[in-house]
């Protein structure tokens, strides 16, 4: 198996923690102190950042889901999916 195609769940769980950490630097930088947990960041996310909020969910799921799911490696929809709410995170918090 090529090497970009063993840590699939590793990959998708990267790009969740990337997203939670920008989302964090946003609310940071505009004066909103960043959330402790998971559930308190999304409620956030919800209220603050709406545009966002399904891609966000959509992302922190799939990333649950190859972590602890049991899955081990991740299908190319799941990865395809993650990549497209990542893009849609950072799009709408730049």
């Amino acid at each position: 198996m090529p090497p970009e195609r063993e840590y699939t769940d590793w990959q998708i769980t990267v790009l969740f923690y990337a997203a939670l950490h920008s989302a964090n630097r946003h609310f940071e930088m505009n004066g909103i102190k960043a959330p402790t947990n998971h559930n308190k960041r999304l409620v956030l996310i919800k209220d603050r950042l709406p545009t966002m909020a399904e891609a966000y969910k959509n992302l922190q799921t799939l990333s649950e889901q190859s972590r602890y799911g049991g899955r081990g490696k991740v299908d190319d929809v799941s990865i395809k999916s993650a990549l497209k709410s990542y893009a849609e995170i950072m799009d709408r918090l730049s």
